[in-house]
């Protein structure tokens, strides 16, 4: 969570004690999934759909560093929404979520 904080926070898309409590919450919940499983669902329900914005500044660089600390920690779904994010903010200027 530190390391995606950190590549988050440069671009003021970081995420604070609250959402952090709830992703750590969800992970030690019983669910019957694998905990890396467990924190890629959190991440992708908690900590993205925050992350939004336009392609000036430190947001695409933000994108880039967060996929890739996915990728380095297994989270399979985040990385990929993150790329697609990244896609959608090269393409059309502006990034969401939801898009």
């Amino acid at each position: 969570m530190a390391s995606l904080y950190e590549a988050l926070a440069p671009a003021r898309r970081h995420f604070g004690y609250r959402t952090c409590d709830e992703v750590l919450g969800f992970c030690v919940a019983p669910s019957g999934l694998p905990l890396a499983s467990a924190l890629d669902a959190a991440v992708l329900a908690k900590v993205l759909p925050k992350v939004r914005g336009e392609s000036g500044g430190a947001l695409p660089k933000a994108l880039a560093d967060a996929a890739e600390v996915c990728r380095v920690e297994g989270l399979a779904q985040s990385q990929a929404k993150l790329m697609q994010m990244q896609a959608s903010l090269t393409a059309l200027g502006t990034v969401r979520f939801w898009s």
